[in-house]
């Protein structure tokens, strides 16, 4: 679209610097809980698991993140011609517990994080089985993330190699 161009414009002129480089990283982030079963209880039941239900910061953006992330510190111990300095996520994370959690495991996995506060984080409850597995998701900041959490200002930063959303 028209509205784009100018935005298309300066991430084109941004790619052709030759300074080092950083990687803008746009989407989704969940707090993942993954119980690994053997069987799904009835209504009003339970199921007892035999190993502890993990919780893993996750959504498709930010495992982007996370991999790109590794791969900017492999390219640190082998210098290249235009190195990457850095990966940031751009995404809303909650202002509740779950978001504290996974903003906490943003950080350790050395990503930095442009996201606003506001509402309940993400969160998706995997029940994996043997087979097969199964998902019950509350959407919460996912789908509420917008044009106004993103800062395109970053994205248009000297030194941007590349803009993943």
């Amino acid at each position: 679209p028209t509205s784009m161009r100018p935005l298309i414009t300066g991430i084109a002129s941004l790619l052709l610097e030759r300074s080092p480089s950083t990687i803008h990283v746009v989407g989704d982030v969940y707090l993942d809980m993954i119980a690994k079963v053997h069987s799904l209880p009835e209504w009003d039941g339970d199921a007892a698991i035999d190993t502890p239900i993990e919780t893993v910061a996750g959504g498709s953006a930010l495992n982007t993140a996370v991999q790109l992330t590794t791969l900017i510190r492999s390219h640190r111990k082998h210098p290249q011609e235009r190195s990457l300095r850095k990966c940031v996520l751009h995404s809303r994370l909650g202002d509740d517990m779950y978001g504290d959690l996974v903003s906490s495991r943003i950080k350790e996995a050395g990503i930095q994080l442009s996201a606003r506060r506001a509402g309940g984080q993400g969160v998706c409850i995997c029940l994996s089985g043997e087979r097969d597995r199964a998902f019950v998701s509350y959407k919460g900041t996912v789908s509420s993330f917008c044009e106004e959490d993103i800062d395109v200002r970053a994205l248009l930063a000297p030194g941007t190699s590349h803009v993943h959303f």
